[in-house]
């Protein structure tokens, strides 16, 4: 009978809907691990605290490494390897009954591309079910190993390890048994599609035929087999754990088209009523249990066909989205080339949005950038970008461009080299939908507040400004600002924000609160003050300030300027707007105009 799972047939679909643009475009670089000799923790103590040191740095630098002298001899790790031959050579209809319900699977069923798909299949075996006598031998010394890395890790953070003790037991911990059967179509299809490890640790032993890669720097790296040495690596849990100090890295395994591959994981899991929570603040992530954590990922995985991950517990989500598009064409399905280039290019844009307020970048063919708002910190914008490349992915998986707002941020890619260019389309309007009180506000003064600003914006540093006015001699003020993607010169941001300015007349002179958005720049009005009060001076004399043609976009400052406005019923406009009054129509109060 035959022993290969049915994924030919099971997927012929995919196959025949997906047009392929190979993997093969991503550019992908052979390259070793770190790797760390274990005999030196039995030695001299300073040689003991090198090796430890190495480990720490490889976990945090890296979030894999390679150890050696690890105690599993080669005999064991043959005969683990004749036992997995064993097992995957049975009958396909038999496999389902060697360990308990639910511990043979194959292939993904829930993907709906190539790039979704899995072409493997794998026991996935918990601890307490093991019977066969080179798995338990092999299971029991790699849960000590595993152990003793977490030990190490945790001493490094100046944290005790007592918590993987009483967490993680022998009937929470998994052996995972994988075969990549050959495939024809290598370049189209993942052995096991690019993710992280929803554990503590993952510490693997693979075979000499290779297939595992890992993105470091924003690079896919394959991994170099060594045969005689285990693979280890930082998981989703751990990370969170440590406070991002280590790293839980993306990875996948690349099939081949004539020869199977094996390989032997050990997941060191809790129990599902272990609560994860950052052995620092302040804290990266919310507090959760790893009930929750799976329960999410199963979510994700169902609805989406991967998971999200540790994004979904980001604490102090202090971003608020406004809208999307997907700029098409959506009528075909991802492939794996294709998804594999574009999440390089997000995860830079995530990684760069630690440190940057601005970031654009290229990657084969597909362009992007991010854009923070020139007042937010730079921890709201490092969450606003993740949180946005998150749903990008998420809303627009097969569309070739796509570019959501947030109120602190905005984020697009495409596959057309947009840099540099002004984009007005697609615009987003948005506007309160109560009517201001004064007619003189409306027409004189709002216009008066955004003249200074889109005259000034451009040349400061990062193309921002705010700008206040005083209504009246009373307590009353509005407040507006405006906002260039930094790609732009001053010529287009000048532009940019002038079109917008026009625009203003059509939907929103007259409002209480409004705002309008394109990929390019945004402008917004409101009656409370919604952007960060950086500077304090004293309100100017009524006169438009005049324009400073000496300056460039080497300032430092911000563009904050403030008008007087001279109204008889300024006390009117005491009231503050508050969330209800926005409606989120799609077609009155928020109207997008689409097309490139």
């Amino acid at each position: 009978m035959d022993p290969e799972p049915p994924l030919h047939e099971t997927y012929k679909p995919l196959f025949a809907s997906t047009k392929t643009d190979h993997r093969s475009l991503v550019t992908v670089e052979e390259g070793e691990l770190p790797l760390v000799d274990l005999r030196r923790l039995s030695q001299k103590e300073a040689e003991k605290e090198k090796c430890k040191e190495e480990i720490g740095r490889a976990a945090h630098e890296w979030g894999f490494f390679q150890v050696m002298n690890h105690g599993i001899s080669m005999e064991l790790l043959e005969k683990l390897r004749e036992e997995q031959v064993r097992l995957f050579k049975q009958p396909f209809q038999n496999k389902s009954l060697n360990f308990s319900a639910g511990s043979y699977r194959w292939g993904t069923p829930t993907a709906t591309s190539l790039g979704q798909l899995s072409w493997s299949e794998a026991f996935h075996i918990p601890m307490t079910d093991i019977s066969s006598s080179s798995m338990e031998a092999f299971a029991t010394k790699v849960a000590s190993l595993a152990k003793q890395l977490a030990e190490i890790l945790a001493e490094k953070l100046g944290q005790n390890w007592s918590y993987f003790q009483s967490s993680c037991l022998p009937s929470t911990c998994y052996l995972r048994l994988n075969r990549y059967p050959p495939c024809s179509i290598p370049y189209d299809v993942y052995g096991l599609m690019p993710h992280t490890d929803s554990d503590f640790l993952t510490i693997l032993h693979q075979d000499e035929v290779g297939g595992l890669q890992l993105v470091k720097d924003g690079k896919w790296i394959s991994v170099k087999p060594n045969h005689q040495a285990l693979i280890i690596n930082i998981g989703d849990l751990f990370q969170a754990w440590s406070n991002d100090f280590y790293t839980s890295v993306e990875h996948c395994v690349v099939t081949h088209p004539t020869q199977e591959r094996f390989s032997a994981a050990y997941f060191l899991c809790p129990s599902y009523e272990t609560v994860i929570e950052s052995c620092s603040k302040p804290s990266v992530y919310t507090k959760f249990s790893f009930r929750e954590y799976r329960q999410k990922v199963q979510e994700d995985v169902q609805r989406y066909g991967y998971k999200v991950g540790l994004p979904s517990f980001i604490a102090c989500q202090s971003v608020t989205y406004n809208d999307h598009a997907c700029l098409g064409p959506g009528n075909e399905t991802a492939t794996a080339g294709y998804i594999s280039n574009l999440t390089l290019l997000l995860d830079s844009m995530s990684s760069k949005a630690s440190d940057k307020s601005f970031y654009n970048d290229s990657l084969n063919g597909i362009y992007s950038l991010f854009l923070c708002r020139g007042d937010v910190s730079g921890d709201v914008c490092r969450v606003c970008v993740n949180n946005a490349t998150q749903t990008l992915t998420q809303m627009c998986p097969s569309d070739k461009g796509a570019v959501i707002w947030y109120d602190q941020c905005l984020l697009q890619y495409s596959d057309i080299n947009f840099f540099g260019q002004p984009q007005f389309y697609p615009m987003l309007l948005m506007w309160n939908t109560q009517n201001s009180t004064s007619p003189e506000e409306g027409n004189i003064g709002t216009l008066g507040l955004f003249y200074s600003l889109v005259a000034q914006a451009p040349y400061e540093e990062n193309m921002f400004g705010t700008n206040e006015m005083v209504v009246g001699n009373g307590p009353g003020r509005r407040y507006g600002l405006v906002q260039c993607s930094r790609d732009l010169d001053v010529s287009s941001c000048s532009s940019c924000l002038g079109e917008l300015l026009n625009q203003t007349e059509e939907c929103c002179i007259g409002r209480r609160g409004w705002r309008i958005l394109t990929p390019s720049c945004f402008i917004r009005y409101e009656m409370y003050s919604f952007y960060e009060q950086t500077l304090s001076d004293p309100p100017r004399s009524p006169d438009l300030p005049q324009v400073n043609q000496g300056a460039g976009k080497g300032r430092k400052s911000t563009t904050k300027t403030i008008v007087i406005v001279v109204s008889s019923i300024a006390g009117v406009f005491a009231s503050v707007l508050v969330a209800g009054f926005w409606y989120y129509s799609s077609s009155v109060k928020k109207r997008k105009q689409t097309g490139f």
